[in-house]
């Protein structure tokens, strides 16, 4: 059975540890709850960011909720393009690293790899610590309401005891501490901010104010806010292209310590291997989970010239179907083929037959002039004009 991380389980464990009463919070319910939750990445405030060939660069990348149709729990694993699955590396107990390019890995590390990601070399910048601390005290786009003295802002409570942010698997989960304590969706702090002097707001005046759970991006404080901030690391010397980050539907695996290796930092079998699933979970009653749909909008970083063949995550990948078609101009029967087998016989109709060169199963005397012959798509063939019955005229 596969084992999977997401922010549903954690909200789970989270809720019952808590315990106590619970309290449902105001809602603002006019955005149907079939609307979808947009993520959307961007780069100074742009989906498209050009890089010089060749060249390093550090990358602002910020992600943004800009629609939500009622979440309290998001979990996110970004990737470029396909990932480059097993060109990673992982650490394990000991913290020690094990690479793709170690040319020394026993047969067990080797195939631990396959649950490494390369990212064609792109590197969140900082360790798990700093970025957690840049988290708690950046404005995020959820969470509203009364804040401690030192104007910490959404996001102030503990990264790590519900919500973790980890650069070297690129796993964002956000779970609302509010949302967990009331039974109830996010609210949105751009919406707060919007409406309210958040320097002046007490405690007392967020008795009368009416959290928002529900939006969509065409709201003028959509954008104010990101869910998380962070710089990303491109390596010189990449081969031009386009190179983009986006959120990946598919459950992968969990590189981390201990996703492979077991307590006494022994390789775990692979069919013990835990996965990391994207998700993104609401409520409608204050009682149901609901796995909510989403869409997310990639980051393209474009290095040189950029391309169109560079590959996208296999999510967002369509095969067009015009490349699979046979030109029509191949199927042409070239008219010095053309060929009249069989013998003058008068007083019969004549049968013209159009047939696959070469094709054995279509003889003069089986000759009907209504003929079929089986081809592979993209085949190309040639055809024979046979006639039966000839009348010995000639033109």
């Amino acid at each position: 059975m596969k084992k999977f991380i997401s922010a549903l389980s954690s909200f789970v464990i989270a809720a019952t540890a808590m315990g106590g009463a619970m309290v449902y919070a105001q809602t603002n319910d006019s955005v149907p709850a079939t609307a979808k939750t947009i993520i959307d990445i961007q780069s100074n405030k742009s989906n498209t960011v050009n890089v010089e060939s060749g060249k390093s660069a550090e990358i602002p990348v910020d992600v943004y909720v800009p629609q939500s149709n009622g979440i309290y729990s998001i979990t996110l694993r970004l990737q470029v393009n396909d990932g480059e699955p097993g060109k990673g590396s992982y650490e394990d107990k000991t913290g020690k690293v094990y690479s793709a390019s170690d040319s020394d890995l026993d047969a067990d590390h080797q195939k631990a790899l396959e649950a490494t990601y390369g990212n064609y070399g792109f590197k969140i910048k900082g360790d798990v610590t700093e970025n957690a601390t840049n988290w708690k005290n950046q404005k995020i786009c959820f969470d509203s309401g009364y804040f401690t003295t030192n104007k910490k802002h959404a996001g102030y409570y503990n990264v790590g005891t519900m919500s973790n942010f980890i650069p070297d698997t690129w796993t964002i989960s956000y779970i609302g501490k509010k949302a967990v304590d009331n039974k109830s969706n996010m609210d949105s702090y751009a919406a707060f901010a919007a409406t309210n002097d958040v320097d002046t707001f007490k405690k007392e005046d967020y008795a009368n104010y009416k959290p928002v759970t529900k939006w969509t991006k065409d709201e003028s404080w959509a954008y104010d806010a990101a869910l998380i901030s962070f710089t990303v690391e491109v390596p010189a010397g990449l081969a031009d292209g386009d190179y983009v980050i986006n959120v990946v539907k598919e459950p992968t695996y969990n590189p981390g310590p201990s996703a492979l290796f077991d307590d006494n930092n022994n390789l775990k079998d692979k069919d013990k291997w835990t996965f990391i699933q994207s998700s993104i979970v609401g409520t409608d009653s204050g009682e149901d989970s609901v796995e909510r749909t989403y869409e997310s909008i990639p980051l393209t970083i474009k290095v040189g010239e950029g391309s169109s063949e560079t590959k996208a995550p296999a999510e967002e990948t369509k095969a067009p179907a015009e490349e699979t078609k046979a030109p029509a101009e191949e199927t042409k029967a070239p008219a010095q083929q053309t060929e009249a087998p069989g013998e003058v016989v008068g007083d019969k109709d004549i049968v013209y037959d159009l047939v696959k060169k070469g094709d054995k199963a279509t003889v003069a005397e089986n000759m009907t002039g209504d003929n079929a012959c089986t081809v592979d798509k993209g085949e190309t063939f040639s055809v024979e004009w046979r006639v039966k019955h000839d009348q010995g005229t000639a033109g």
